[in-house]
């Protein structure tokens, strides 16, 4: 089944005088968001064939902008990663994804994270592709050991980053919770 994907981040407008403008339409028009969001964007639309078409939402309320561009786009189905954080009352939904939901523009999935936070070096599955928290490739999982998980960049070379090093498991990639600056400090070349 060939599906066209769009992968879509709702970014607060810019401000005018300190304040935010409320009439900042839903498209980033001449807004620059950060190239993070952007660097982040292209590379969970690269894991899918053809790559998922990306965009841009400019609106102070992430629901909001989500159900503007779905009433727009007229999307079989709306896929939301959600943190399940909020009030008691939302814990199981979230806030964005509860609203989602109550529009009615499109049936919603739930995806949840998994926070490699908390997992073992163990759990981490080897074949995983490992990127930085500012979207830069860092290589796959080759191997895991007690201390350490061991990675192989595209250009062949091995290195390994200490098990400690938190992320997020989701969409088939581990996302760590470090720069790639940090990744060089950190990172250990293994010599054959």
């Amino acid at each position: 089944m060939n599906a066209d994907v769009e992968i879509v981040t709702v970014v607060p407008p810019a401000t005018r005088g300190g304040e935010p403008w409320s009439g900042q339409p839903d498209t980033a028009g001449d807004q620059q968001p950060p190239e993070s969001v952007s660097t982040a964007l292209a590379t969970a639309a690269s894991g899918f064939s053809p790559a998922a078409a990306t965009n841009i939402l400019i609106a102070n309320d992430p629901a909001a902008g989500i159900v503007r561009h779905a009433r727009a786009t007229h999307p079989d189905i709306i896929v939301i990663a959600t943190h399940s954080r909020g009030t008691l009352g939302e814990l199981a939904l979230g806030s964005t994804a509860r609203e989602v939901t109550r529009s009615g523009v499109a049936p919603v999935l739930l995806l949840h994270p998994v926070a490699a936070d908390g997992l073992r070096a163990s759990d981490i599955p080897v074949g995983i592709y490992v990127f930085s928290s500012d979207g830069d490739p860092l290589g796959e999982v080759t191997e895991l050991t007690a201390g350490d998980v061991v990675l192989r960049a595209d250009d062949g070379t091995e290195f390994s980053l200490p098990a400690s090093v938190t992320g997020v498991i989701t969409a088939g990639r581990l996302l760590l919770a470090v720069s790639s600056e940090d990744v060089a400090a950190l990172r250990k070349d293994i010599r054959a």
